[in-house]
């Protein structure tokens, strides 16, 4: 992992990513990467990877409301109702696999 007290330490490798981007975002990487002085191919693993991170940190959980998580609880609580189509295939299951009890 990229390490931004010591940005000699980093992952650095052969392989390539390239982007196309305006002189704005250029201008923003080059200062970003002279704030933190490192140069620009650090800075930008280290933001890609953090971003990255973030990303997938957030797509693997889920936030619920309050409204929402009480809707949820209440029908994890709810009885189970089976219908006649559901209990028709668990019977079908069971006549077809062995150990399916």
């Amino acid at each position: 992992m990229l390490s931004m007290v010591d940005p000699q330490i980093d992952e650095a490798n052969d392989l390539t990513t390239q982007i196309r981007h305006g002189s704005t975002m250029k201008d923003k990487i080059e200062t970003a990467a002279a704030v933190l002085g490192v140069n620009k191919s650090v800075f930008l693993r280290w933001a890609v990877n953090r971003q990255c991170a973030q990303i997938i940190k957030e797509q693997q959980s889920h936030k619920l409301t309050a409204e929402d998580a009480a809707a949820f609880s209440a029908a994890l609580d709810a009885p189970i109702v089976v219908s006649e189509r559901a209990a028709k295939s668990a019977r079908s299951f069971a006549v077809r696999v062995v150990h399916a009890d």
